[in-house]
């Protein structure tokens, strides 16, 4: 396993709480708007200025978040995510089967539109889980 990761869910408040974040440790902060994305199209007009994805990093420190949620809203158990970065496909198909027991499916592992392999769940203690496998960096440090 390549890394886990905090993934933390907001209400439309995602820009000002990494942006918060940011001020408070330092570092590099990116955002990803839904308009920004392949998906843009297909999303309501209304949340085009939504955070898709953004990533702050500083050193070692990773913080991923988003104003994308499921439907429903925000509860507790579904503002933060612990996100895995799987180093193989083997990898990735072996934990989300683990970890999928006695839970509840979100996202099945697919081909995500940004070129990697994505899923989701929720655990049976609750707690949701996202995984990603890059499958670009594999073939791209192939091809140096």
């Amino acid at each position: 396993m390549k890394e886990i990761t905090a993934y933390l869910h907001f209400k439309g408040e995602a820009r000002e709480a990494m942006t918060f974040y940011k001020d408070c440790l330092g570092g590099e902060l990116l955002f990803i708007t839904v308009g920004e994305t392949a998906m843009a199209a297909q999303m309501p007009a209304e949340i085009q200025g939504y955070i898709m994805h953004s990533v702050l990093k500083k050193d070692n420190l990773t913080i991923y978040g988003s104003d994308m949620v499921r439907p429903g809203g925000i509860n507790i158990g579904n503002h933060m995510s612990l996100f895995i970065n799987c180093s193989s496909e083997e990898e990735i198909n072996s934990v989300y089967t683990n970890l999928v027991k006695d839970g509840k499916p979100g996202q099945p592992l697919t081909e995500a539109f940004w070129g990697s392999i994505y899923g989701d769940l929720n655990d049976k203690f609750g707690i949701n889980w996202m995984f990603n496998y890059d499958k670009e960096e594999v073939i791209n440090n192939n091809h140096k």
